[in-house]
Formats: C-alpha cells, sequence, structure tokens
C-alpha cells in the first residue's frame, strides 16, 4: 500500500510547470511502475469476529475496538486490513492496517503486522514482541476469515475445540486472570529458601530450555494431559550477578478442554522468571531486595555489576519491575507487627500503588488491608504478562 501526499506533489509539479523547471514524482509514486500485483480489500465481517470472541481469542473490549476501527477506516475512505503477499519463500502473512494517527511506525497512516506460522509469532512495530496491539488484533481478524486453517495444528473433530496456538500467549480477560491466580495459589516462594539454591552458580550450570513442569491439567476432572509445548520466546535471557545467559527458551502448555495455560515458573531450579523473557536467578533476586533495604537503588546494583562485569544488563525498570514479581511470589513471614494494625510483612513493595493506601478510610483499613494486599501483589504478578499496571481493579 502506497499513501503519498498527491496534493502537495500537485501543486509542486505546477509550480515547476509554471517556471518552466524540469520535475519528477516521488519515490514512492515512481517505485509503483515496479509493482506486479495489485492488494485487495477483504471486508472482515463482524460475525466472524464474534465467532473469535466465543473461542476466546480475545474478549468483548478488544472486539468493540476492532469495530470501532473499521468505522473509522470506513469514514476515513481507507481500506482497513489488505493482505500484501512479498512472495517469500518461507511463509509469512504479512497485512497492512489502517492508522488514522501519525506515528514513527505510522508516516504514511497504515502499519505493517506479520505472522510467522513456523515461529507462531506476531510482529507489529507498535508493540513489543509477543505483545498483542490492536493491528495485531485485526490482522487474526483478517486471516480468521480468510485463512481459518493456519489457526489449527492439526484436524480437530467436532467435540474438541479448535487450537489456535498463534493468539493464546499471552492471554486476556478471564484466562489472564485464571493464569494469574494459579500462579499465585500455586507457584509461591518459601520465605527460607534453600542455600543450595541461592549459592553462587557458574552460568554453565543453569537450564536454558523452560518447559513448565504441568503436564495434566490441574482444573479438569481426571487425567486430562495437557497439549506439546509451544514456543514463547528463543531469546529470553537469564540475569544474574556473574552475568547475563543469552539465547534461553521458554514454553507454555495449554489444557485442550478448558483452555488453561502452564508457563514456566519453577523456582526450584534457583530461576524467577517474570515475563518470559527476563528471568531472573534467585541469588539476584535476594542480592537487589538486601541491597534495597540498605537504601541502594535497583539502578545503582546494575550500574555496578556493569562495570565490573563488563556486560549490559537490561533496563532498570524491568529488573525492577522482575524484583517486585519475585516479592509478590514470596511467602514472607510475619517478623514484625505494629500494635495498631496487626503483623506485617518484613518487605513491603509500593510504588505506584501507595498512594491507593490513602485512599481508604481510615476505619476500613484494618479490614481491608489483607484484600488490598492480596491485589497489589496479583497485580504485580500480572504485570509479566501486561505491559500496563491497570489491573488492579479486576482483582480487587
Amino acid at each position: 500500500m502506497v499513501k503519498c501526499e498527491l496534493e502537495e506533489c500537485r501543486q509542486y509539479r505546477l509550480m515547476a510547470s509554471r517556471s518552466g523547471l524540469p520535475f519528477s514524482h516521488c519515490e514512492h509514486i515512481r517505485s509503483l511502475e515496479y509493482c506486479t500485483e495489485t492488494a485487495t480489500e477483504e471486508v472482515l465481517e463482524e460475525d466472524v469476529l464474534s465467532q473469535m470472541v466465543a473461542l476466546k481469542f480475545f474478549g468483548e473490549t478488544k472486539k468493540a475496538t476492532c469495530l470501532k476501527r473499521q468505522k473509522t477506516a470506513q469514514a476515513a475512505h481507507a481500506p482497513l486490513c489488505v493482505e500484501v503477499a512479498f512472495g517469500m519463500k518461507t511463509p509469512i502473512f504479512s497485512f497492512s492496517v489502517y492508522e488514522p494517527a501519525l506515528h514513527h511506525y505510522s508516516p504514511l497512516g497504515r502499519v505493517m503486522v506479520t505472522y510467522s506460522p513456523a515461529a507462531n509469532t506476531w510482529r507489529c512495530p507498535c508493540a513489543k514482541p509477543s505483545v498483542s496491539c490492536l493491528h495485531i488484533n485485526i490482522s487474526k481478524w483478517h486471516l480468521f476469515q480468510t485463512n481459518r486453517n493456519v489457526f489449527t495444528a492439526e484436524p480437530s473433530s467436532s467435540s474438541t475445540p479448535p487450537r489456535h496456538h498463534a493468539t493464546l500467549y499471552p492471554p486476556t480477560a478471564e484466562d489472564l486472570k485464571r493464569l494469574v491466580r494459579y500462579i499465585y495459589n500455586h507457584k509461591k516462594l518459601p520465605a527460607k529458601l534453600p542455600d543450595g539454591l541461592v549459592k553462587p552458580k557458574a552460568l554453565t550450570e543453569y537450564i536454558t530450555t523452560l518447559h513448565p513442569k504441568e503436564t495434566v491439567c490441574t482444573v479438569c476432572p481426571g487425567q486430562v494431559h495437557l497439549e506439546q509445548s509451544t514456543g514463547i520466546s528463543t531469546h529470553a535471557r537469564i540475569i544474574t550477578m556473574n552475568g547475563i545467559i543469552e539465547d534461553v527458551s521458554t514454553y507454555f502448555r495449554r489444557c485442550p478442554q478448558c483452555c488453561m495455560i502452564y508457563r514456566y515458573q519453577e523456582w526450584q531450579d534457583s530461576l524467577h522468571n517474570f515475563d518470559d523473557h527476563t528471568v531472573l536467578n534467585l541469588e539476584m533476586c535476594l542480592y537487589l531486595r538486601h541491597n534495597l533495604q540498605n537504601s541502594v537503588s535497583v539502578s545503582q546494583v546494575l550500574d555496578t555489576l556493569e562495570s565490573l562485569r563488563k556486560v549490559k544488563y537490561p533496563p532498570r525498570d524491568t529488573v525492577l519491575h522482575a524484583y517486585c514479581h519475585f516479592e509478590a511470589l514470596t511467602g514472607h513471614n510475619k517478623s514484625y507487627s505494629c500494635v495498631c494494625r496487626g503483623s506485617q510483612p518484613p518487605v513491603v513493595v509500593m510504588d505506584l500503588h501507595k498512594k491507593g493506601v490513602f485512599n481508604f478510610p481510615v476505619g476500613d483499613v484494618g479490614v481491608n488491608m489483607e484484600e488490598f494486599s492480596d491485589s497489589v501483589e496479583l497485580e504485580m504478578i500480572a504485570r509479566g504478562f501486561v505491559q500496563s499496571m491497570y489491573m488492579f481493579s479486576a482483582f480487587s
């Protein structure tokens, strides 16, 4: 798809003609001479989108957002989504999606979204890897309508729901809540970690292929075996005090009946998985805790390690959120108490949430404190799947 400021081009040509100066077309219009195919618009149907909601590709909110963008495109007389064939040897689906706002990734009012069936990955320049966005959702809508078989890993009977691995991870809406609560209730770290798990280890001693240990669904009655592991990333990193382990592979499994998702979250391997791309070793987690308790920030800790190890560590915010994720999953002992409000945990991590405490009436703080604490911890765990921290109300 090509979109140029044609009116400006006409004005420049008119001015050049009146002045007796030569003129030429812009590079985008000249490139059309080499085009051999024409991309046609597919009119996306709302019924197809409703089917995707029923199959839990995404929820009603994202459906409404897709329909709203479709109306915006129609009002602008622009195609919402067009599949573009580049003639690659490797099967890659590419979609040109309408974007009304001009950004650095959409200077011409469109965004190019790609999907690789081999790697089960969607890519959009407006979103981080493995993170869904409106452009990806619209592209999935287009692909589900025109080539539904792509979403089926194997032939399915009428009693077996279709397997759409490409759209399963990270989960959304109620599926995300289920996964977060499962991790919160079943993947807690003990308050006192075994010494063998936090002692220094050589980088070669860590496992680099991270599969969830679950093989049978914990929700469905009986022995319902999970599907084979599906890759999330092959470029995850394990962050340690001795350096960084690159090209780590992370995976998830899914229940074929209830669609429950399971990911790697096994602290017994001396690892703490944050977002399937950043994994901290437990020694690093405890080292950050002790530094914070001594008023040394995460940024200062990483600055020191970078200077010592000559290795570039991830962004400071990423490591901080990964550490908060670790604390939210740690079962702290109640080592001290308040004469007014009872026992309190030895480690309290509150940043964006600290203002929320003062919104409680004084008489309600004692009653709501445990519920409030659970909500904060659930939200920190959810941060491993979504960028925004605005899920607080969803778990309260």
